[in-house]
């Protein structure tokens, strides 16, 4: 009993100084989160999007914003259908139902909400959107060779008409190891190297070791420690129960996908619906 009042309260200590110390994104920047297939979005960066929508509604609604400013945008970039198994058109419409799912209820749990102003809806296309591609050079397959050249100049075009000044990407790992997340990595990096007029910081989700991966919120103390040992407190992880099931719940709107060992095993162990930790590089431009 003392042993688990004690991990508790190293626990809870942890997720403090996480909560307090964590820098996020100026709600100021659009925002681009480039993903490879539908449900990418909320299996590996839900703590992040969760977040950046709840803290862009907030500041919506806050007294210095109630007016007809432009507000910025969380963009989300899907560079292809998911269509390896034949099903890319529903997986487009599952993705919908999981994007509208999430800002629904991060409106409805939002500490701001107020019937007598814009409802969710009309807010959504304010302050968030997505596209998925269809695109015949990036077929979902762990064997096809995605193009990073090609992804970098999709990528740049859509910066250049969208305003984009933060990218949130995989990294070099690409968490699962899956080639077409490598790829988008290798495409936003020759993005870094490339001369551009582009004016970015970019985040790159940290792959981890397979135990910590599938430690859940466990592994909000060895976060603390890597955060503490690298100074880097690019972070983001949820403030509640309510969040976790707000992330879960939108990942199951992605049904074709939900397969029996993600439903029991990865929705309850994986640290990816808990904490998203980043390294940030800056492009500026030439």
């Amino acid at each position: 009993m003392l042993s688990f009042l004690l991990f508790s309260t190293i626990l809870f200590i942890s997720w403090f100084i996480l909560k307090h110390r964590i820098k996020r994104i100026d709600i100021d920047h659009n925002v681009l989160l480039i993903t490879a297939h539908p449900d990418d979005e909320l299996m590996f960066f839900g703590p992040t999007l969760l977040n950046e929508l709840r803290s862009r509604i907030e500041n919506y609604y806050s007294l210095n914003n109630i007016d007809d400013k432009k507000h910025s945008k969380i963009h989300l970039l899907c560079l292809c259908t998911g269509n390896y198994y034949g099903d890319g058109e529903k997986r487009k419409q599952e993705l919908d139902d999981a994007m509208n799912e999430l800002f629904r209820s991060t409106f409805d749990n939002s500490v701001v909400k107020n019937s007598q102003e814009k409802c969710s809806k009309d807010l959504l296309n304010e302050l968030f959107t997505w596209e998925i591609r269809d695109d015949p050079e990036l077929i979902d397959s762990p064997v096809a060779e995605w193009q990073p050249y090609y992804i970098m100049k999709i990528i740049q075009k859509y910066c250049q008409q969208n305003s984009i000044t933060k990218i949130i990407t995989f990294d070099q790992y690409g968490i699962s190891g899956h080639s077409n997340h490598i790829a988008i990595y290798e495409a936003v990096i020759k993005l870094f190297n490339c001369n551009n007029d582009l004016n970015l910081e970019i985040y790159f989700l940290k792959s981890i070791s397979i135990i910590r991966k599938y430690l859940a919120l466990f592994d909000i103390i060895c976060t603390l420690i890597s955060s503490l040992i690298n100074n880097n407190w690019n972070v983001y992880l949820i403030s509640s129960l309510k969040d976790y099931l707000i992330i879960v719940y939108s990942l199951r709107k992605h049904y074709s996908q939900m397969v029996w060992f993600r439903r029991l095993f990865y929705s309850s162990t994986s640290r990816f619906l808990f904490i998203n930790s980043y390294r940030s590089y800056r492009i500026k431009s030439k």
